[in-house]
């Protein structure tokens, strides 16, 4: 049956082209890196004749240039700015909860209700951030601050959702945000480090989330305290060291955005600065250095939770992009004149909505799902191993690097999506691509 076609199609393209400078000597470092760039992306997705469609170009450019001084062997200074423009042109097609964004209760497939609308706009965003880093050293403990000063341009062309001819009133905000931060870090033996972090980071909202029809203009920064601890310990020492390196994080983040939770949400206001999250856990690593053989690798496992409030009333669930479990290997070694790497991949699903039951609608001749606790189930288990082989040509004044990856070179099926047949009595998985062979070169000079 047409009408029970279900497609989901994302496309992303990108470029970019960067210039760096770097001068050391003197107890005086020098960094300068410039770049332009160009983003596109397209995500349509299609139920039966039911289309929706999210368009998005965004040419940027940006710079960061530091200093760093050795004023003496007690202290060291580090001053910079960051700059960032870039310029969004956006439109979008079909219903407010589709394509669905993080916290929605969405199933693959589903039905879309009767809300369909149209929007195009522009954004512009500017921010400019001078930093400043101090390392002070006393015997075994260096202690670096640090302040970040963002200054933020961010602007819409429409405030209010189009109306006939009406012209359009557009929006900009201005915002500074000091964002402090300070490490610690104390050499406890020879082969004993421990350390710890903290500080305020600010990010702005996604450029889709700026309509006047599906998002809100006017939505303003989000906000995350991140907090870390830990310590690295050399149980093998010499060439191919083996260092154990263990990290605790914890983050808060508040002002997220998150759809308002009401079927009649104010003009221009789909979208709020209500939602907090939660992510905290400990990442286990095991490194060996590159040794006299030429071999090097890693093992890495981590533990972490991450949940979401979606507004004031709502309680905690997990985030929809929640992993338990993630475990990563890499081992790689010459072979003749290239060096080869393995890496294999191992992760908890991500979390989706169950499906409990199904309703008939008669006006529309479908079913639509009735789903259960929000994120209570979850997609099975991520494993993929993936390989690598590298060469470097030098040709004076060039060097150039080649590579060949082959993805998932197992075949495993990864399911990306669960999929349900017509009234959700059965189910299947969207599986992603079973093998990918990718080449790439990089040129030095």
């Amino acid at each position: 049956d047409p009408f029970d076609d279900r497609r989901e199609d994302q496309r992303l393209a990108f470029g970019r082209l960067y210039a760096r400078y770097a001068r050391r000597g003197g107890g005086l470092a020098v960094q300068a890196t410039a770049w332009v760039g160009v983003d596109e992306t397209v995500a349509t997705t299609s139920t039966g004749p039911v289309r929706t469609a999210t368009q998005a170009a965004t040419p940027s450019v940006g710079a960061r240039a530091w200093v760093r001084h050795r004023l003496s062997s007690t202290w060291a200074l580090q001053t910079g700015v960051d700059a960032l423009v870039s310029s969004s042109t956006l439109a979008r097609l079909g219903s407010l909860a589709l394509p669905p964004r993080e916290g929605d209760r969405a199933v693959f497939g589903a039905v879309p209700a009767d809300d369909e609308n149209a929007d195009r706009w522009a954004t512009l965003l500017a921010d400019v951030a001078p930093f400043v880093t101090a390392d002070v050293t006393w015997g075994a403990w260096t202690v670096s601050p640090g302040l970040r000063v963002d200054g933020w341009a961010l602007s819409a062309s429409r405030k209010t959702p189009r109306v006939g001819t009406t012209p359009s009133i557009g929006t900009t905000r201005l915002a500074f945000t000091p964002d402090p931060r300070v490490a610690v870090l104390w050499k406890a033996a020879p082969w004993l480090s421990l350390r710890a972090a903290g500080g305020l980071y600010h990010q702005p909202p996604p450029v889709a989330d700026t309509s006047a029809v599906f998002g809100a203009p006017t939505i303003g920064l989000e906000r995350a305290l991140h907090l870390s601890g830990g310590g690295q310990a050399r149980v093998v020492d010499g060439p191919g060291a083996v260092d154990v390196d263990v990290t605790l994080f914890y983050r808060l983040a508040d002002g997220l955005v998150t759809r308002v939770p009401s079927s009649q949400p104010p003009l221009a206001g789909a979208l709020a600065n209500d939602g907090v999250g939660v992510a905290a856990g400990a990442t286990l690593s095991v490194r060996r250095a590159l040794g006299e053989d030429g071999a090097f690798g890693w093992l890495a496992y981590t533990l972490s939770r991450s949940v979401r409030q979606d507004d004031v009333t709502a309680v905690y669930r997990l985030a929809d992009f929640d992993q338990t479990h993630v475990l990563t290997a890499v081992a790689a070694a010459p072979l003749g004149p290239v060096v080869a790497s393995l890496r294999a991949r191992a992760a908890t699903g991500m979390p989706r909505p169950p499906v409990v039951g199904a309703v008939y609608d008669a006006r529309r001749d479908r079913f639509e799902p009735v789903l259960g606790p929000h994120n209570t189930s979850r997609l099975p288990p991520f494993f993929q191993v993936d390989a690598r082989v590298e060469h470097t040509l030098v040709v004076a004044p060039f060097a150039v690097d080649l590579s060949l990856e082959l993805l998932n070179i197992t075949l495993r099926d990864n399911a990306e999506e669960v999929v349900y047949d017509a009234d959700f009595t059965d189910r299947a998985f969207v599986t992603g691509v079973p093998f990918l062979a990718v080449a790439g070169a990089r040129v030095r000079f």
